[in-house]
């Protein structure tokens, strides 16, 4: 769990300042508050004292700031070991792993570790989802397609997509 919440520290980080280049003035002092808060008082993030406090995350990244500056998100991909992505937030993860934190570790072999442990983490993260999808679906590609999609949409307009476009 401490391994999480270094993580989701540095996230926070991240989704403050894509919350201010979205215009989300609250979203973006509630996640510099997070960081402040868990990097001070909660040993650099080990602890998790934000959420205890009742402040919301705001889990905004870079794929949601493109979408919503106007990028379209280009062709669904899924790529190996890294899972569903568009093109725009393929764009938007390799923005964030270009000036993440850990990418400015000189030693090598510890920053190939970070990243290591940063994807188990992910990866123990998603695995309710998985084994729902494994339960629910009939055809896995289609529905993990379908169901990334919906909700990229519905984070890029929080929760307020424009209505779909007839087919004429």
């Amino acid at each position: 769990m401490a391994v999480s919440n270094v993580f989701n520290n540095i996230d926070d980080l991240f989704s403050g300042i894509n919350g201010l280049l979205q215009g989300k003035w609250d979203k973006a002092g509630n996640d510099f508050g997070r960081v402040v808060l868990n990097s001070g008082m909660g040993l650099f993030g080990l602890i998790d004292i934000a959420s205890d406090a009742g402040i919301e995350r705001g889990n905004e990244d870079f794929g949601q700031t493109f979408g919503y500056w106007g990028f379209p998100q280009g062709a669904y991909l899924f790529v190996p070991l890294f899972g569903p992505t568009t093109v725009r937030d393929g764009m938007g993860w390799l923005v964030r792993i270009a000036i993440g934190p850990v990418g400015y570790i000189p030693d090598v072999p510890a920053r190939n570790v970070l990243y290591g442990i940063g994807a188990v983490d992910l990866r123990s993260q998603a695995q309710d989802v998985v084994t729902f999808v494994d339960q629910a679906a009939l055809d896995r590609y289609s529905f993990i397609r379908r169901a990334y999609l919906q909700r990229r949409q519905y984070l890029v307009y929080d929760g307020n997509p424009p209505p779909e476009k007839e087919e004429e």
